[in-house]
């Protein structure tokens, strides 16, 4: 028994000194992909003018009714898919809340948005 609560002890402890816990670098693209699925972080309908640029005016329309019809409220962690808009197979938008987006926050869209495409 004292051997395997040293082994977990070890384990716990070399998992927390590893690189995987240190901060890892964030990037964005600097255009919008062609085709596959879109990610628009939103903390509130403004935001949909300078992070949504890439949408043509039609697509634009589009997602603010169904912003709207789905009464969405933009809190950090809330997500909308909406499909067979535009060339993307999917348009998936991501809440940020009101405060401004942190590494943290960042992580947290990147891991909503790989959960829902």
């Amino acid at each position: 028994m004292r051997l395997l609560a040293l082994a977990a002890a070890t384990l716990l402890a070399a998992t927390a000194l590893s690189p995987a816990a240190a901060q890892r670098p964030i990037a964005f693209a600097a255009e919008a992909p062609a085709a596959g699925a879109l990610v628009l972080p939103l903390g509130s309908l403004a935001d949909l003018e300078r992070r949504g640029a890439m949408l043509d005016a039609g697509t634009r329309a589009a997602v603010t009714r169904a912003l709207a019809a789905a009464t969405f409220d933009y809190a950090s962690g809330s997500t909308l898919a909406l499909r067979g808009l535009g060339p993307w197979s999917m348009i998936l938008v991501v809440g940020t809340g009101s405060e401004p987006l942190d590494a943290a926050a960042l992580q947290k869209i990147g891991g909503l948005a790989a959960q829902q495409t």
